[in-house]
């Protein structure tokens, strides 16, 4: 089966082009710098302000809604995410905001309902596993909420022992696996077999196609 994300009122939330204008691929931080902002550490652990955003999915042969990625969202601050998550990284505290902002996605999406079969994708930053990550995650969603828990490909190379273990445990507690940027990372392509992952998101260069960033097609 074909899909692929696109703006849309969906089963969770409407995907805006606000949403979209700012997002940022993983958490690619650069220089570890504390944002231009008086915007608290606190303040963006705050439920208040931490809102999550759900990118609807469909399959493409049938136009159904078929799930949905979460997205972490500080509407009424003025900040980005990858600011961000700079912030997080800049106090020492990446892990437990990355922590929060699935949890929060899981929330969201048990207090609105979800159909039958439909799949929440949520992201898991590689270098904040630890070992009660996938445990974590696995109990957040307390069997209501079928998760589809995705990690970047740059994990294989740079953390595969934690990650082939992360993955243990969210595969027995019933967790699909996504792999994102399949392709950017070609000695990672041998590790693929290990990780059997049940979505893969291939990389816009893996191909050299110029396809739109929201249309992007992703293989199940």
């Amino acid at each position: 089966m074909a899909t692929t994300a696109k703006p849309s009122e969906g089963v969770l939330h409407s995907w805006t082009d606000d949403v979209a204008s700012d997002e940022v691929p993983d958490h690619a931080f650069g220089p570890v710098t504390p944002p231009s902002s008086s915007v608290s550490f606190e303040d963006l652990l705050d439920r208040h302000h931490l809102r999550p955003a759900y990118q609807s999915i469909f399959d493409l042969a049938s136009g159904e809604e078929v799930a949905a990625e979460a997205l972490a969202r500080w509407p009424e601050l003025s900040i980005t995410p990858d600011e961000a998550f700079q912030s997080a990284a800049a106090h020492g505290r990446l892990a437990e905001l990355d922590q929060a902002c699935r949890y929060g996605a899981i929330d969201g999406a048990i207090a609105s309902g979800l159909p039958l079969g439909f799949k929440l994708f949520v992201n898991l930053e590689p270098s904040v596993l630890g070992p009660d990550t996938a445990a974590g995650l696995v109990t957040r969603a307390a069997d209501q909420v079928d998760l589809m828990v995705e990690i970047t490909e740059r994990a294989l190379t740079r953390r595969p022992a934690e990650l082939l273990r992360a993955v243990e445990t969210l595969r027995a507690a019933g967790c699909a696996i996504a792999l994102d940027d399949v392709g950017a990372e070609p000695e990672s392509l041998a590790l693929l077999p290990f990780i059997a992952p049940d979505v893969i998101k291939l990389d816009i260069a893996l191909g050299g196609w110029c396809l739109s960033r929201v249309y992007a097609p992703i293989a199940l």
